[in-house]
């Protein structure tokens, strides 16, 4: 946006010849979660490291959002039970019972 005042308009151009991307490697890698240890990798901080033993937490809160206003609490039930024990798997409705593309799940 904006009134572009003189010359000819520059936008969009490189400056620099072309460079080739950098090479990525074939497998991913997590930077925050060391599989063996059990737990997070220490940053220099402590707020990184697990405050619980070091153990998983199947327990949590997850608020899900952007979907279809066609999904149901049975479709969010199915899909995150595969994840653990469900507490609660609702979607969120208006007062006239249209979805808001919204749920919650709550894990035991």
């Amino acid at each position: 946006g904006g009134v572009f005042r003189g010359g000819v308009n520059q936008r969009g151009r490189r400056t620099g010849s072309y460079q080739k991307p950098k090479e990525l490697p074939d497998v991913w890698q997590h930077d925050m979660y060391d599989g063996n240890s059990g737990g997070f990798r220490s940053r220099g901080n402590a707020a990184a490291a697990p405050r619980s033993g070091g153990g998983v937490s199947t327990s949590g809160k997850l608020l899900v959002s952007n979907l279809d206003f066609g999904v149901n609490d049975s479709d969010i039930q199915e899909l995150f039970a595969e994840f653990g024990q469900l507490n609660k798997a609702a979607v969120h409705y208006d007062r006239s019972g249209r979805s808001l593309g919204t749920a919650e799940v709550i894990y035991v």
